[in-house]
């Protein structure tokens, strides 16, 4: 692998710190503008290096000079970005950009009411810890960008703390966030010490016994398990994503629960080779789990953002079964193409739930409203988010020819023709879950945009989005398309990143699997597209020819059909919920004896601080604290 100087990853970290610092200063709505075009300028420059890195297989280096008065022991600190870092600093960089130019519009509705200083200041911030834990090659600076990443995090979610819901599902996001952290900490400093180094190449050189390999799989797996969300240590994401604004939310989903599967890739992965079938058949139980329980979960969801949050639990599951179904296949080429093919669900994943979540902003926006019994007849009035609504719904479903068919088939025809009966049954299992996925997005759909209008939705207020909202949601719709019908653009560079790592030759069942299929599936794409265009031409000449209207068929009595005829949210699905009501039961239980007790214990605690900017200081310093330590730390190894 080349190695090459690229000093365009220090003008990242200066765009982003100067969209921080700077942003503040200007106040108000210029301070919203300085911030959001920063930080585009700087993932545009994340898009361009990721790519050049990934599909070049390069890796970019940049050396930053350290002040000496800052009395760190090092003149200097190294920028790294690897084709591996690259995946997910191109998601980052791809999310960044449509958040921030949708927040140029969307962000404003706050003006007066929430504190776009602080904004100005915390977004970046965020952006910028997830590029500098992805171009870190010390596990020190790892720690510190995690947890910069955490509180950053805790700040958007509590953006509108006014609201008690935001407060606790902030707070309840901080500390399960910490209890994960501490795992992870615990895990990484102990391998600090066995190889006296901090330096990722120095890990990948050590050799460990049973007790102690087996124990770095459980901290590590429920460490990065709780901030991606993995069932059951994913309690926090249903009350946090819908809390923050929506662009943010697009970034919490698409992007910062990545960040789990990047630290788990990292470190178990590629530096530890820790047991492959152990870790794999844990990641696998777990992923289908959360595929499964965030799917049944999102399908009686009546909030838009809340459903969207339990598919992120269930999407997760997806990447998780996959990576984990990889591991237990190794050596056997098979398990590269799981894995690659969980990765890629990973950019797909961030794709459409993003634009999924901008198109909830969307609603937002223009009826202030969450409520999908309160929503219906949108299509009419807002066009493009509409439109971008249907893609993104058809793409995490698996609908061909968008980008979610492909990762999702790939994914479950990689672990069917494995051999392994777990599992195939867990991939016959992920083919209900799409179903499943399917049935919950065609709610959102028809509820929101093709239902009859709610009595809150009154049409002559209502329009499209602003031109920078509407952007974001087409460019993320087109990314649906394109990576459904290019998909082996990003495929082959990720295949060789995993070739790479894990050292299989997989070339005769690429050849087998994927030549043939590459050409059968684009074939299968463009004969859709061109279906879908054929369709969308044809409705177009109905809609301005000639069109005889009826009412309804009543059997010849206007009395049979009632005035609004439609079925509102918490109506769909009671076949299904009456049947599975085992599971939702289970849950009920659960969080009656278990869950709402610690919660209502830990809320009492809290209530002590009911100013929550106390509370956020309070926790600042505790940070400031801890990161000094593991400065000093840092320093004396």
């Amino acid at each position: 692998m080349l190695e090459i100087i690229n000093e365009s990853l220090i003008s990242i970290l200066i765009i982003l710190l100067a969209a921080s610092f700077v942003s503040p200063l200007m106040r108000g709505a210029k301070s919203l503008t300085t911030s959001s075009l920063l930080t585009s300028a700087a993932s545009i420059l994340m898009i361009l290096l990721s790519l050049e890195a990934l599909l070049k297989d390069l890796t970019l280096t940049a050396e930053l000079a350290i002040p000496a008065f800052l009395n760190l022991g090092v003149t200097s600190y190294s920028l790294i970005l690897d084709p591996l870092s690259a995946i997910f600093t191109l998601i980052l960089g791809l999310i960044g950009f449509t958040a921030s130019i949708y927040g140029l519009s969307y962000i404003r509705r706050y003006l007066g009411v929430g504190n776009l200083t602080l904004y100005s200041f915390i977004y970046p911030a965020f952006i910028l810890s997830m590029y500098l834990l992805l171009t870190t090659y010390d596990v020190i600076a790892f720690i510190i960008f995690w947890e910069l990443m955490t509180i950053t995090a805790f700040f958007l979610i509590s953006f509108e703390r006014e609201k008690e819901v935001a407060r606790r599902a902030a707070l309840k996001y901080l500390i399960m966030s910490y209890s994960g952290s501490g795992l992870i900490i615990v895990s990484l400093m102990a391998l600090v010490v066995l190889c006296g180094s901090t330096s990722y190449l120095d890990l990948s050189k050590l050799k460990f016994n049973d007790a102690l390999q087996y124990t770095l799989i459980t901290f590590l797996t429920i460490g990065f398990g709780i901030k991606s969300a993995l069932v059951p240590m994913h309690s926090w994401l249903p009350d946090a994503h819908p809390e923050a604004p929506s662009n943010v939310s697009a970034l919490l989903s698409g992007v910062m629960i990545k960040m789990a599967v990047y630290g788990l890739i990292r470190f178990a992965i590629q530096l530890l080779s820790l047991n492959h079938y152990v870790l794999g058949l844990i990641l696998a139980s777990l992923g289908i789990a959360s595929a499964l329980f965030g799917s049944i979960m999102a399908l009686i969801q009546i909030d838009s953002k809340k459903l969207m949050a339990y598919s992120s639990v269930g999407q997760i599951g997806y990447v998780f079964l996959a990576i984990g179904g990889g591991l237990t296949l190794y050596p056997d080429p098979l398990s590269i193409i799981a894995i690659s093919a969980g990765i890629l669900h990973v950019v797909n994943h961030a794709i459409f739930k993003g634009l999924l979540f901008l198109t909830a902003g969307s609603i937002i926006y223009r009826t202030g409203s969450r409520d999908l019994n309160k929503l219906g007849g949108l299509a009419r009035y807002m066009p493009i988010t509409t439109s971008s609504g249907l893609i993104a719904s058809l793409a995490i479903s698996g609908m061909p020819p968008l980008n979610g068919f492909v990762s999702k088939w790939l994914i479950i025809i990689s672990l069917l023709i494995s051999g392994n009966s777990i599992l195939t049954v867990y991939a016959a299992i992920a083919i209900f879950v799409s179903a499943l996925t399917a049935g919950y997005f065609m709610k959102y759909l028809s509820r929101a945009f093709l239902a009859n209008p709610g009595p809150s939705i009154k049409g002559e207020d209502i329009m499209e989005v602003p031109l920078p909202m509407a952007i974001s949601e087409a460019i993320l719709a087109a990314l649906c398309v394109l990576l459904g019908v290019y998909f082996q653009a990003l495929l082959m560079p990720i295949l060789r990143v995993f070739n790479t790592i894990l050292s299989v030759d997989s070339e005769t069942v690429i050849d087998l699997l994927l030549s043939n299929a590459f050409k059968l599936l684009q074939s299968f794409a463009i004969i859709l597209m061109i279906m879908a265009a054929s369709s969308t031409i044809a409705l177009c000449l109905l809609r301005i020819s000639r069109i005889r209207i009826t009412p309804v068929w009543t059997f010849g009595s206007r009395d049979l059909i009632p005035q609004r005829l439609s079925l509102d949210s918490s109506s769909y699905y009671t076949e299904f919920t009456h049947t599975y009501s085992f599971g939702y039961e289970l849950r009920y239980y659960l969080y009656k004896f278990i869950i709402d007790p610690l919660t209502n214990a830990f809320m009492r605690f809290v209530s002590y601080y009911n100013n929550i900017d106390t509370y956020l200081y309070f926790t600042l310093v505790i940070l400031s604290i801890f990161i000094t330590a593991l400065i000093v730390i840092a320093v004396v190894i």
